[in-house]
């Protein structure tokens, strides 16, 4: 037989001699001035399952002004097993039960437990048994047999534990659900983790066949247009391919800088450590811009400081771009007559093998504002919109070259007059050693080169392009044989001797990468120089080549110059 509430209602609101457990309300008078204070947080439901409604009146009079971490409770009523499993069957976001165990049988109580842990598989939901006979239900054999936590007779229970017992719950309610969310957090940070790395993937995959699209039709017009120059041409022939030669370089200028920028957003820009003249880079640079400094009647002037090492060790073909581009902004922004200053200084820190390498590049040209100096190094940006419709370009150029300054160890300073000019000041930190005189004995020594008469097989699928080898190749005093797919040259190797292989990296039937591998597992074909023929610029793609087994590789759109030193490089090894 079931306790009577009276018992139950005694021992909530009676006093103990030292009137430590009082009624929450010293009487049952429901006048709105005594509600507690209304909570700005949306209140923790607890579902109160039991068959006796005195025992709900008393629970929501002793817990009417229970708060926790500024929530109050929302208390919801069922009188039975089966209710309680219809209100829990359509709401999952109650914290707490309050569960009676003997209601229309002596274990209703408890096939609720089986049926919110078992069925609605619901193991956040804190459950507390509280039973007037606990005979029929003893708490060592609850505890044991059902995932229950918390379990207080009625007999025994009073305010303070009531609510001490509601707080325990929602504590561990609340550490169970930020837990969840934290785990949920965690797998959506790695679902966009895997989603942006395939979308780098995705995205580089992109670019780089992008790069093999437009760099293979570029390659078949600088290379043709090449070999026209070196033809008799009237003067008004000169110009117009001159025009076509300034835009064919234009766009591939625009590729290349989309290309870098991406990498270097990327994090897949590679810096290389090889020996370089600082001298040879600006002599390059100087013969670079001569026909434009000519054309423009502009002066450009190059100093040397007696600072700086015969040699260096740094990534010289980035070095060079910098330098490059910040000649060409200034040759571009500086009107006819004017002048454009390019000084090397640096000097080695003390006890370092490291060098303070500088470059700067002065002009008399335009100048550039204050506020139009903030934004400049911004991706996509130019000092204004038409500066773009005036003097074109992507405006990438000096962001690249200040990421590219960075990763060096350096930067890149900025000062300009509006109508005077500007200087731009780069700063590096390279590789010296200490004798100079050591380094220009490991230099190649070019007179030893030779490049006489060769044959070569080319394996190459692109009409356009096996007429620009053809003809550079010719040019240069080889001899040449072409194929269209790496899946020829074993046979035409087997027909006739070659003394190097060049191969394109794209093919249809079997790539460039597929024929060099499938040569180097062949013992008479392991010292032949195989030079892949590639469009693509990346890192990866050029670390494919030279794991495949290719000695070198030359990038598209080349020149004969290019060309020619690939060559010798690689018969002189």
């Amino acid at each position: 037989m079931k306790s009577s509430s009276l018992s139950l209602s005694q021992n909530l609101f009676a006093d103990d001699e030292e009137g430590d457990e009082q009624l929450l309300f010293s009487d049952a008078q429901d006048d709105s001035d005594d509600d507690p204070q209304v909570q700005t947080k949306a209140p923790w439901k607890v579902l109160v399952v039991d068959d006796d409604s005195d025992v709900h009146q008393i629970t929501r009079l002793t817990l009417r002004a229970f708060s926790f971490e500024g929530r109050g409770l929302e208390l919801h009523s069922v009188y039975s097993g089966e209710d309680a499993r219809k209100t829990l069957s359509g709401e999952h976001n109650f914290a707490v039960v309050l569960l009676d165990v003997v209601m229309e049988s002596d274990d209703a109580g408890l096939q609720v437990v089986n049926y919110i842990r078992n069925e609605l598989k619901d193991h956040n939901i804190r459950i507390i048994i509280r039973t007037g006979q606990p005979g029929l239900a003893p708490a060592d054999k609850v505890y044991i047999e059902y995932d229950i936590n918390d379990y207080i007779a009625k007999t025994e229970l009073t305010a303070n534990k009531l609510s001490w017992a509601v707080l325990g719950a929602l504590r561990s309610y609340r550490d169970i659900v930020a837990a969840q969310e934290l785990q949920l957090q965690l797998h959506q940070a790695e679902q966009d983790r895997h989603t942006a790395q395939a979308a780098s993937k995705a995205k580089s995959q992109f670019l780089a066949h992008m790069s093999h699209e437009i760099r293979t039709p570029l390659n078949g017009v600088i290379g043709m247009l090449e070999l026209l120059n070196q033809t008799e041409l009237n003067e008004e022939q000169s110009y117009l391919t001159g025009i076509i030669d300034k835009s064919a370089h234009s766009l591939l200028n625009v590729v290349n800088d989309i290309l870098d920028f991406k990498k270097i957003e990327a994090g897949k820009l590679a810096l290389d450590e090889i020996r370089f003249s600082p001298q040879e880079m600006i002599d390059d640079a100087r013969a670079t811009f001569y026909a434009s400094v000519h054309k423009n009647k502009q002066t450009l002037k190059t100093h040397i400081s007696d600072n700086i090492p015969a040699f260096l060790i740094g990534d010289e073909i980035r070095i060079k771009q910098i330098l490059i581009n910040l000649i060409g902004n200034a040759i571009k922004f500086t009107p006819e007559n004017g002048v454009i200053s390019v000084d090397l200084d640096g000097y080695t820190e003390p006890h370092s093998q490291r060098y303070f390498f500088e470059m700067t590049v002065s002009d008399t040209g335009i100048g550039i504002t204050e506020e139009q100096i903030q934004n400049l190094f911004s991706p996509f940006s130019q000092a204004d919109t038409s500066t773009t419709r005036e003097f074109g370009g992507t405006g990438l150029g000096l962001d690249i070259s200040r990421q590219l300054a960075e990763m060096m160890g350096g930067g890149i300073k900025l000062t300009s007059k509006v109508g005077e000019g500007s200087t731009f000041s780069v700063s590096l930190k390279l590789g010296v050693e200490a004798h100079d005189s050591d380094l220009q004995n490991l230099s190649v020594d070019r007179s030893d080169i030779s490049t006489s008469s060769l044959n070569i097989l080319v394996a190459e699928d692109d009409p356009t392009n096996q007429k620009v080898i053809r003809a550079m190749l010719t040019r240069l005093g080889h001899e040449v044989e072409i194929v269209d797919t790496g899946a020829m040259v074993e046979g035409a190797l087997q027909k006739q001797t070659f003394d190097l292989v060049m191969m394109d990296y794209h093919m249809p039937e079997m790539d460039g990468i597929e024929a060099t591998k499938l040569l180097r597992s062949k013992e008479q074909y392991q010292d032949l120089q195989v030079v892949a023929l590639t469009a693509a610029t990346s890192t990866e793609e050029r670390d494919n080549c030279l794991s495949a087994g290719m000695n070198d590789f030359l990038s598209k759109p080349y020149t004969l110059d290019a060309l020619s030193k690939v060559l010798a490089k690689a018969m002189n090894k």
